[in-house]
Formats: C-alpha cells, structure tokens, sequence
C-alpha cells in the first residue's frame, strides 16, 4: 500500500480453537515529498490498523510488530464483540528516498467457536514531520 491509502478486508475469520490468522502489510512511501530543511527534516507516518469484531461473537485481539512471529509486551489489544479497535503505529522516515515498512499483524479470538466475519481496516498516513 501507498503514501495515503486505506485498505479494507471484509471477510475474514478465525475458525477454530487456537486458530490464528496472520498479516504482513507492505507501507511504502509513493507520495515522494520529503521535508528537508528547518523545521522538518524528514517526512514520517501513522500506520493505522483498525480491527472490528462482529456482533454475537467472543471477544478479538490484535497484536503488532515488526518481525514476523515477534510481538513486544503491550503490542496486542483485546477488541469486544460488535466494537472496533485502532492501533497506531508512528513509523519514523528518513530523507532522500522512499520510505519501506513492513508491519506483521496476529488475530485470535476467543472463543474461536464460530464462523462469524471480522473487519480489518488499515492506512498508511503521510505527512507528519519532527
């Protein structure tokens, strides 16, 4: 995904006991502004992952990092049944060139006892500055 896009998976769903669904989600800088110079001296982006649990089901967690199978202490947040959760990662880019993340995202639910669809929500958002 680009500079500034948001992208949508609809049907998604944990199935069984101790089944875990896992995401690698590509960001990349296309919006080719970078601000060097006084005050700003890179350009850098919010990774904004939402998960949404459908009603009538147990409850969902979302955990995040930046190594496949690697999830730091206090990088996984429980979503309830029928509500959503948004996760922000600030992702910290460099100048000149294009900026390249690769993030890793885990589901679980419990419990895993039903066939009811989760939403994943995700966008890579430009254009903030240190």
């Amino acid at each position: 995904m680009g500079s500034d896009q948001t992208l949508t998976q609809n049907t998604l769903t944990v199935y069984p006991s101790g089944d875990v669904d896992s995401f690698r989600i590509n960001a990349t800088e296309t919006d080719g502004s970078c601000g060097c110079g006084f005050p700003f001296l890179d350009e850098d982006y919010n990774l904004n992952i939402t998960l949404t649990a459908p009603a009538g089901t147990g409850s969902y967690t979302i955990c995040t990092g930046t190594s496949c199978g690697l999830y730091p202490a206090g990088s996984c947040q429980t979503t309830a049944a029928g509500s959503s959760t948004t996760v922000t990662l600030f992702l910290d880019g460099e100048c000149p060139g294009p900026d390249s993340y690769s993030i890793y995202v885990r589901i679980t639910r419990s419990p895993a006892l039903d066939c009811h669809a989760y939403t994943l929500t995700y966008n890579f958002d430009a254009g903030y500055s240190r």
